[in-house]
Parts: C-alpha cells; sequence; structure tokens
C-alpha cells in the first residue's frame, strides 16, 4: 500500500507591486513636506519630484517605511534605519 503525502501549504507571494507603491507614495508625500518647509521648489510631476535631491532624515524615513506595514502585515523592528550623520550635532549644517 502505497502512502500518500499530504499537498505542501503554499505561501502566499509577496505584494512587491504594493510594496513599491506604499514607499513610493509615502516618500513623495515626505518630500513635498520637506521641500516646503525649506522652500524648496519641487516639481509638479511624479518623475521630476522623484528625481529632485530633498534630503530625508532617520526619522522620516522610518515613518515611510510604516506604511509597509499594512501592505505585508506585520510590524518593522525599530531598529531598521541606521542614523547616517551621527556626528551632526544639533544646528551644526552638514558639510
Amino acid at each position: 500500500m502505497a502512502t500518500v503525502a499530504p499537498p505542501a501549504p503554499t505561501a502566499p507571494a509577496f505584494p512587491k507591486a504594493d510594496v513599491i507603491k506604499a514607499l513610493v507614495d509615502e516618500l513623495l508625500e515626505v518630500a513635498r513636506i520637506e521641500a516646503q518647509l525649506r522652500g524648496i521648489a519641487l516639481p509638479n510631476d511624479k518623475g521630476g519630484a522623484m528625481k529632485a535631491p530633498i534630503a530625508l532624515d532617520s526619522l522620516s524615513v522610518v515613518d515611510t517605511l510604516c506604511a509597509v506595514e499594512t501592505v505585508i502585515g506585520i510590524e518593522l523592528r525599530d531598529n531598521i534605519v541606521q542614523t547616517v550623520n551621527a556626528g551632526i550635532k544639533l544646528g551644526q549644517a552638514p558639510v
């Protein structure tokens, strides 16, 4: 008598397109806010806005990553983003 193995469980496909859309939409929103606060003219079209050199701090990036949590259904770790300009003191402009 042959033994029949149960079918292997199938994992849902990773929602890559939805993650990309959530990240791009949120990053563009953060960039628009940063540009407005700094008095920088940001192009209205999506392609132009995506190429604009707008500096984002690590807190803005963490907030942006939170937009992905609802898409993938898990909460991301708090330390997923590292601060790049750790040596810059408050009030000191980056060189």
